[in-house]
């Protein structure tokens, strides 16, 4: 891949710094949140940072600076096309299968009692937690910019042989739950708390230092106690479990089922969930979440937490769950 492929990106994060705090900016002189300034003015631009110089090269020691936006989940040559990445737009980071998630799988609560209501998390919620997940690096990804830079083996494992080609100033190739290490002041201080972001993290008991909170190096990633991923959700053949759960209008089998507002896509701000392969249609991170953000209905700012949805007055839930 050129460089110059991602030139435009660039200039957007050298504007893209504006002096106002939001819910996913990173402080009173971070980035905007503003849909104005589009993905480059959010958490998830990973090429940016709003620290001192000195707290800059540090940064730069323990994850790739790639100096893009895009280029940490997207290329638009080499995409991931395992079984983790498959389906999801020209995907580029690594999706570590080997993982075993602990899934949330009460079948009474799930409504779904009788039948196989929790199987795997799907593409559409692997992608997230090749990020989230606390344990994949979160510059690992499967073609770097600049020409010769790509590595397929990178689609379902890390190489860190491969991520160190990058540059001889990255020393560690951390995961998101690795960045605690620093990021983990109170909530709305600098440079703020991160252990929230670490979804699938899985808990060091023995820890009594927030630094050493998560087990960095565990092949479990446990997910019970979040909202369930890759389970089913109830079909109009499930007639009983329809006495909870909103019926979507618009179901389009191998894709996904949504709530249309009429024009019969599906829309950023509209909720959905996912035929994933394993029968019927599944509730994924993407079900809730759009990692691009949403605008809010003055357009002013993004939804906070990517939320397709804002959840005031609990109207996210409330969407799916009839209460």
């Amino acid at each position: 891949m050129k460089r110059a492929s991602w030139l435009a990106l660039a200039v957007i994060v050298a504007q893209g710094a504006v002096s106002m705090a939001h819910a996913d900016g990173w402080g009173p002189t971070a980035a905007s949140n503003n849909p104005a300034d589009g993905i480059a003015g959010t958490r998830h631009n990973m090429s940016m940072s709003y620290l001192t110089p000195a707290n800059r090269a540090t940064m730069r020691i323990r994850r790739n600076d790639y100096g893009e936006v895009c280029v940490y989940c997207h290329t638009p040559h080499g995409a991931n096309n395992s079984a983790g990445g498959l389906g999801m737009p020209l995907w580029n980071r690594t999706v570590n299968m080997t993982l075993d998630y602990e899934l949330y799988n009460i079948p009474t609560t799930l409504g779904l009692a009788g039948e196989q209501a929790v199987t795997h998390p799907g593409p559409a919620s692997l992608t997230c937690l090749s990020c989230h997940d606390g344990v994949t690096a979160i510059d690992s990804i499967i073609n770097m910019p600049g020409s010769g830079m790509y590595m397929q083996s990178q689609e379902e494992s890390v190489d860190m042989g491969f991520l160190a080609t990058w540059s001889t100033d990255t020393l560690e190739h951390m995961s998101l739950a690795g960045c605690t290490l620093c990021h983990n002041a109170p909530s709305g201080a600098s440079p703020g708390d991160f252990t929230n972001f670490v979804i699938g993290g899985v808990l060091n008991s023995e820890a009594t230092d927030i630094s050493f909170k998560f087990d960095l190096d565990s092949s479990v990633v446990d997910l019970r106690d979040d909202h369930p991923v890759g389970v089913r959700y109830p079909t109009a053949l499930t007639s009983q479990a329809w006495v909870d759960f909103e019926q979507m209008n618009v179901e389009i089998p191998g894709r996904y089922a949504f709530f249309d507002d009429g024009n019969g896509r599906a829309d950023k701000h509209e909720i959905r969930v996912y035929d994933s392969g394993d029968g019927g249609f599944e509730v994924e991170c993407a079900s809730c979440h759009d990692p691009h953000g949403v605008p809010n209905a003055a357009n002013d700012e993004f939804i906070p937490s990517f939320l397709r949805v804002s959840n005031e007055s609990s109207a996210l839930c409330l969407a799916c769950h009839i209460k």
